[in-house]
């Protein structure tokens, strides 16, 4: 997967670094006035032909970006909340894991060691465990790596269905869920 990546990245820097040199271009020129000139110079055809190659290299690279690059990413957020507790409470809220056809086993094991890392108190999976119905809920064997002082709660979220459910009972001592 890096591989294919380094070379998607490759091959769109050109598309970025034209887009941000239009970019840079219009923030000298009103729209207009630019249209305008390059209308006069190159003609109407030409110009709606690098617009469309324009907005078509800048769709597919978002489109690369969305399927490839940020399903992957993971954000821990810390907050200090002011609770009037006898002790300090580290939880950590996990969702949305969308487990399928982009993201697996792997990517459920990567979950688990930053939350690890984390060293939370309590831990609650809040749900979006897979991304369709027709996902396998196999890679969540990782779960059982979760470590907390109180235990692991986990509810289900509107992307599972009754197979998942039957599968999360048959299992859930497996990956010491509750």
């Amino acid at each position: 997967h890096r591989l294919i990546l380094l070379f998607l990245f490759l091959l769109f820097i050109p598309s970025v670094l034209f887009f941000l040199f239009i970019l840079f271009l219009l923030s000298f020129f009103s729209v207009l006035s630019l249209l305008t000139y390059l209308f006069a110079i190159f003609g109407t055809a030409t110009i709606g032909y690098a617009l469309l190659a324009l907005f078509g290299t800048v769709g597919i690279a978002a489109l690369v970006y969305a399927v490839l690059v940020e399903p992957y990413i993971i954000v821990a957020t810390q907050w200090k909340l002011p609770f009037p507790l006898p002790m300090a409470l580290r939880v950590a809220i996990v969702g949305d894991f969308h487990a399928g056809p982009f993201k697996g086993k792997r990517f459920v094991e990567r979950v688990v060691k930053k939350v690890n890392r984390q060293q939370p108190d309590i831990i609650f999976l809040v749900g979006d465990f897979l991304y369709d119905g027709k996902a396998s809920p196999e890679p969540f064997a990782a779960l059982k790596n979760l470590r907390s002082k109180y235990g692991t709660f986990a509810v289900l979220g509107n992307h599972e269905n009754s197979h998942v459910l039957r599968h999360w009972r048959t299992h859930r001592e497996e990956v010491h869920l509750t």
